[in-house]
């Protein structure tokens, strides 16, 4: 009964995240030369939910300004660089896999 209390808890904190609201934060953040490749939510059973995701930028610099806009949000929190490598077919592509905390009750609008 436990692991199925565990299970049901998991499906009711991925139901409360919202979808619309996260895509419309990143929105905001994502500058036009970054784009977003992948987005994996991983809600924990206490309800904390950890983004995992997937970038391709120009530059080091257009990469480094979503970071940063992601480290000043309230939104988010803990913002992680786990894989940095540039493109081997473009000069100047640099895909980025990061991880970040996400908060969307601390959201101030």
């Amino acid at each position: 009964k436990l692991s199925e209390i565990g299970f049901l808890n998991g499906l009711i904190a991925r139901k409360d995240l919202s979808w619309t609201r996260l895509f419309a934060n990143l929105e905001e953040m994502v500058p036009d030369s970054v784009h977003l490749v992948s987005l994996r939510p991983d809600v924990g059973q206490n309800g904390a939910v950890t983004l995992h995701l997937d970038v391709v930028g120009r530059s080091i610099a257009d990469v480094s300004r979503f970071i940063e806009a992601l480290e000043k949000s309230p939104e988010f929190e803990n913002v992680i660089v786990s894989v940095e490598q540039k493109e081997q077919s473009a000069a100047t592509d640099v895909n980025i896999a990061l991880t970040a905390n996400y908060f969307p009750k601390r959201e101030t609008r």
